[in-house]
């Protein structure tokens, strides 16, 4: 049996053992004001009432798992944990427990990716974002992050390719105004003003991922059906051809076109 390459599992226990984690020998109480942000998380969007819930019962009943660090020169950057930080700090605690743990940058940004997303935590572009900052910044091959996260290669590149949708749609998906399914059907449509367009009847009508790519099927198959020309202007067609001296093609209708 060939040796599989080792890759990282769910959540914390991905790093550290849940031996340690029981034995509380590598959980300190750390400043809040001494923690960094983490310029890997790939979360951009955080639920300002679901962390006031939480900093609610942060107040009554406290912390009940660990954030995530690594040590720096005079204080600690944040790996994973950062809505449980932010909401420590809404409830005025002074300090917060932690694990500390020597991690690279690429760990920083796998584990970070990792906690988020056994969490459910992380939308479709934070996903894809996330992916793509492997890719640019520590040249991970598609293959290598499907083993990473126990995905398929076409799952992978599937989320790639939303990072080829306008900004507005891409701040649609991280708002959760559309879905990931709704994000891949308007990448048929190649017309980027078409594309916004029907992004807006989504939101509108509130179409489902079928309705939607219903929608674009039908668009597609208009698009590809040839207008016909009347006989006066094939006429024209064929007059003016000869005095250009070249091939022409008319695109369009009787009325307009190009």
């Amino acid at each position: 049996m060939s040796k599989k390459t080792p890759r990282l599992g769910r959540g914390l226990e991905a790093i550290i053992p849940k031996t340690f984690l029981s034995s509380g020998k590598t959980i300190m109480h750390i400043s809040v004001e001494s923690i960094e942000p983490n310029p890997f998380q790939p979360r951009l969007h955080f639920d300002e009432s679901a962390l006031t819930d939480l900093a609610k019962s942060i107040e009554r009943y406290g912390l009940s798992q660990p954030i995530l660090v690594r040590p720096k020169q005079n204080s600690y950057e944040l790996i994973a944990g950062e809505r449980r930080l932010r909401a420590s700090k809404l409830a005025k605690l002074d300090t917060i427990p932690a694990i500390v743990k020597q991690l690279s940058d690429q760990e920083a940004l796998e584990l970070a990716m990792v906690e988020n997303m056994d969490r459910e935590d992380l939308n479709a572009m934070e996903i894809s974002r996330g992916y793509q900052r492997l890719i640019n910044e520590f040249n991970a091959t598609h293959e290598e992050i499907g083993l990473l996260f126990n995905k398929s290669r076409s799952t992978i590149s599937n989320s790639l390719r939303l990072l080829q949708l306008p900004e507005s749609i891409q701040e649609g998906l991280i708002t959760s105004k559309i879905s990931e399914g709704h994000g891949r059907a308007l990448l048929a449509i190649s017309n980027v003003i078409k594309m916004i367009e029907v992004y807006n009847k989504i939101i509108k009508e509130n179409w489902s991922v079928r309705q939607t790519e219903q929608a674009i099927q039908f668009m597609n198959i208009e698009k590809k059906t040839p207008v016909k020309t009347d006989a006066e202007l094939k006429k024209q067609i064929k007059k003016l051809s000869k005095q250009i001296k070249l091939p022409l093609k008319i695109n369009g209708t009787n009325d307009k076109g190009k």
